[in-house]
C-alpha cells in the first residue's frame, strides 16, 4: 500500500469510528437515503455500516485491488458523509 493508499484507508478508519462513537453512546445514526445506520464495524478487511441490524454494507474496503474507496480521492469519499445526520435520543419528546 503507497502513501496515498494508507492516507485514504487511515482517513476511512477516522470517518468510521466517529460515526461509531455516536451509535456507541446510543445515538440514532442515519445515512444520506434515511436509512439507520445500527453499528459500524472496523477491521482489516474495512470499514463496514451495520442497518438494521441485520444487513451490513461497505463503506470503505481496504484492498488495493478493489475501487471500494481506496482509488476515490479523500475529499470526495468525505462528501458521501455530509448528508448523514444523527439524533440525541434524549432530544426525542414522546407526544402524548
Amino acid at each position: 500500500m503507497n502513501k496515498v493508499q494508507l492516507a485514504r484507508w487511515n482517513n476511512a478508519k477516522k470517518i468510521g469510528e466517529k460515526i461509531k462513537s455516536y451509535t456507541d453512546k446510543g445515538y440514532i445514526v442515519y445515512d444520506e437515503e434515511g436509512d439507520i445506520i445500527t453499528g459500524i464495524t472496523i477491521n482489516d478487511e474495512g470499514v463496514f455500516a451495520i442497518l438494521d441490524k441485520t444487513c451490513k454494507v461497505s463503506l470503505f474496503l481496504n484492498n488495493i485491488e478493489l475501487d471500494n474507496g481506496m482509488y476515490t480521492n479523500v475529499k470526495d469519499f468525505n462528501e458521501q458523509f455530509k448528508k448523514w445526520t444523527c439524533v440525541n435520543p434524549e432530544n426525542i419528546m414522546a407526544i402524548f
